[in-house]
């Protein structure tokens, strides 16, 4: 934005009340993108457990100094695009491989161009904003962590979550089978429909997260 770019960011760590922890504000607009950068207007950005945690000062990784803008996964549109940049052009619709060093929780970025993935015509923005973190921890624990065969079962608490979705959308896709242990009723319709092999509801607190059998 020309006069500026709209923002939330933390400004001081309050745990148990993260919305005390949150400002909205106008800052300067950034700088054009420089040679090899691009320029990103954000669409959308979720909200994560990793955000709140930011806000808390309890995730592992918190800013350096605040206050600082806040939020990890995100996608949006590019605006602009530095000298050498190849295979990205203005209007294309993207989100970052490998984390945005901008932030998210604003409407503007500049990106190294190299981080940003151009997005097919059938993924929608939307979508794509919750890319980065859930599916491929999903994928890399059940290609890597706990690998299993074709027709093989994995059990997983807490199935309703964006990890646990993604488990049971990559699960069907990698021909493994599911057990999906959700906390409340009604829930089983709609992770069938998403792949889910088994739902069972257990009111007995917390159970382990996902193993294999």
């Amino acid at each position: 934005m020309a006069d500026g770019r709209r923002c939330a960011r933390v400004t001081a760590f309050c745990q148990g009340e993260p919305t005390k922890a949150v400002e909205f504000t106008t800052l300067p607009a950034l700088a054009p993108p420089g040679p090899g950068q691009a320029a990103v207007r954000l669409v959308y950005a979720p909200i994560n457990p990793s955000d709140i945690n930011v806000l808390e000062g309890t995730y592992l990784h918190l800013p350096d100094s605040l206050p600082a803008v806040v939020g990890g996964e995100g996608a949006g549109v590019v605006t602009a695009v530095g000298e050498g940049v190849e295979g990205i052009a203005v209007g294309d619709r993207v989100f970052s491989k490998r984390g945005w060093a901008s932030k998210t929780w604003t409407d503007a970025a500049v990106e190294d161009a190299a981080s940003l993935t151009v997005l097919p015509p059938t993924v929608p923005l939307r979508v794509a904003a919750m890319l980065q973190s859930n599916p491929p921890t999903a994928y890399a624990m059940l290609r890597y962590t706990i690998p299993q065969p074709e027709g093989g079962w994995v059990i997983q608490n807490l199935s309703n979550s964006g990890v646990g979705i993604a488990v049971i959308q990559v699960a069907k896709r990698l021909g493994m089978r599911t057990v999906n242990i959700v906390r409340r009723e009604g829930l089983a319709e709609q992770l069938t429909a998403l792949g889910a092999d088994r739902v069972l509801v257990s009111l007995c607190g917390d159970l382990p997260g996902p193993h294999t059998a």
